[in-house]
């Protein structure tokens, strides 16, 4: 038996006609069987006006009527939602990471941009102390940008990684016998 999870809301016949390959001058016999077919399958169904996105529907074979592409095995039918929520926890995640790195290195940048000013140079000059401090103040802050631009460029990679791996994931999920 092949699945279907729903794309959009829909009643059971635009449903049905989603599923088969129901031409749109079928015989109305054959889209009331087509119907019965699916209610036999998924009796969840048969008190529902309409069905909402997201379920996860049985497409039973119906005499003189084929499949439509959108059916796929019980496998990829349970895996793609959560193919989806993959999908959202790495877009999240990444933009959360991207966010903090992005203000580490803009902090660091001001650190050093401080460390760097004339006005505190000139405090510095007479303070030997005041001068090393500066000093280690600006080669933390360089250090802090450089490592903060390198995670970015990290998280991008691995953000990228998991992105195919998800979609690998949907491939090897639509293939599965």
């Amino acid at each position: 038996m092949r699945f279907a999870t729903t794309t959009e809301s829909a009643n059971v016949t635009g449903l049905v006609k989603r599923l088969y390959r129901l031409p749109g001058d079928a015989p109305e016999r054959l889209v009331r069987r087509a119907e019965r077919a699916v209610l036999e399958a998924n009796p969840q169904l048969r008190d529902v006006e309409e069905v909402p996105r997201g379920v996860v529907v049985a497409v039973p074979e119906v005499a003189d009527v084929e499949t439509a592409g959108e059916t796929v095995t019980l496998d990829a039918a349970a895996g793609e939602p959560l193919a989806d929520q993959l999908d959202a926890i790495v877009a999240a995640l990444s933009e959360d990471l991207t966010e903090a790195l992005d203000r580490e290195v803009a902090d660091a940048g001001a650190d050093l941009e401080l460390a760097r000013s004339r006005e505190l140079r000139r405090l510095a000059a007479d303070d030997e102390e005041l001068k090393q401090r500066l000093s280690a103040m600006g080669q933390e802050a360089e250090a802090r940008r450089k490592d903060a631009e390198a995670l970015r460029q990290y998280e991008r990679e691995v953000a990228d990684q998991l992105r195919a791996d998800v979609k690998e994931l949907r491939r090897a999920l639509r293939e599965a016998p």
